[in-house]
């Protein structure tokens, strides 16, 4: 998987905990929220399959979930999509989306070969027979300018 994807995966985990983020609560920790997934591996054929738990506790409790008109687009156009719908609503945080998507990959930090440490940031939540909770993203406010 080549430095392009690993960022848009790390964006769509990431995207729902900055949308829920208020930024002004979001100082009061140097550490932040984690990104959880849900890892399923189907025993039949090996295939696994990872959803965000935010998507996945949305879809299958909720009965919410979000639409990708381009799904093969890059993430900040994905990001621009979504935060136009949004704007009918909201439009500072929209355009707050727009700007933390276009910086994202200058402040992210990707690390390969390490095991996250739980970020135990969620209640209860039923997880499909076979799949388990993963962490696959830390949020960190930033220490230095």
């Amino acid at each position: 998987m080549n430095k392009g994807n690993y960022m848009r995966i790390a964006f769509l985990f990431l995207f729902p905990i900055l949308a829920l983020a208020d930024d002004d609560s979001s100082h009061s920790a140097n550490l932040g929220n984690g990104g959880d997934v849900v890892v399923c591996r189907n025993v039949a054929d090996g295939t696994v399959r990872i959803e965000l738990l935010d998507s996945y506790e949305a879809r299958a409790l909720r009965g919410l979930s979000i639409v990708f008109e381009n799904p093969g687009a890059d993430y900040i156009e994905q990001i621009r999509v979504l935060a136009a719908r949004l704007e009918i609503l909201s439009p500072d945080r929209a355009r707050r989306f727009v700007v933390a998507a276009e910086r994202f990959s200058d402040d992210a930090n990707f690390i390969s070969g390490i095991t996250l440490t739980d970020v135990p940031d969620w209640s209860y939540i039923p997880i499909p027979s076979g799949c388990r909770l993963a962490q696959a993203a830390v949020y960190r406010n930033r220490q230095f300018p």
